[in-house]
């Protein structure tokens, strides 16, 4: 049968790739449920932020100031320098760590060239300076913005009030126990029933949050 065919193939597939066969026992002792609850969640430290800064930073070194209270808002074809001044409760002093947040359509030659001001800035304020590329946050990360993270296409427009396009639709997600929402096609076929979204819209001057089926109750209260 096809079905036969293929399962043989792909065997024929993984024997050729490992070089061991993997076997498995039918008596496990393994709570996969009680794994998949614990982490990472319970190993991810709450710090107090006691000083956060976001401005994005051009590759000539230019820092520009973030709209107010909009901060946690980057786009990904620009970079932004934060610095973070923290308290961990495990520890009784301050530290200081000055992210470098690069979106995904930032060029790797714009990203090597900024290098070395994201390195003078971290020595300006005595900090560790930490590269993040888009998709890859830390909790400290989100943390240093609040806890939620919102990222867009594009580069900001300038042309709205806000800092922000007039229409979108934004898929959110949880990461780290905290919130991010990326910004996705404006379209129905962008919706998956396995998360939450948000919806703008010029010409209803409203924002909507549709929700899917499979939509964690955890993920509906960070999307509030």
């Amino acid at each position: 049968s096809v079905l036969g065919t293929c399962t043989s193939e792909a065997a024929r597939m993984f024997a050729d790739f490992f070089d061991d066969q993997p076997h498995t026992t039918s008596d496990s002792d393994l709570d996969v449920l009680q794994i998949v609850e614990s982490y990472p969640l319970a190993k991810i430290e709450r710090v107090e932020t006691i000083h956060s800064n976001t401005r994005e930073l051009t590759s000539d070194g230019r820092l520009l100031p973030c709209p107010q209270n909009r901060e946690h808002i980057l786009f990904e074809e620009s970079m932004y320098i934060t610095v973070h001044t923290f308290k961990a409760p495990s520890s009784r002093s301050t530290t200081t760590e000055v992210y470098l947040w690069t979106g995904l359509g930032v060029s790797p030659a714009a990203v090597y060239d900024v290098q070395v001001f994201a390195r003078k800035i971290a020595r300006d304020n005595s900090g560790k300076l930490l590269h993040i590329k888009q998709g890859k946050e830390t909790s400290y990360f989100f943390q240093a913005l609040g806890g939620i993270l919102i990222t867009f296409r594009g580069s900001r427009p300038q042309s709205t009030p806000t800092g922000v396009p007039e229409r979108f639709v934004l898929c959110g997600r949880s990461h780290l126990g905290h919130i991010s929402f990326d910004e996705c096609d404006f379209s129905t076929t962008a919706f998956c029933s396995g998360f939450p979204y948000l919806v703008s819209s010029a010409s209803h001057n409203a924002f909507f949050l549709w929700r899917g089926a499979g939509t964690t109750a955890d993920s509906m209260r960070e999307a509030k």
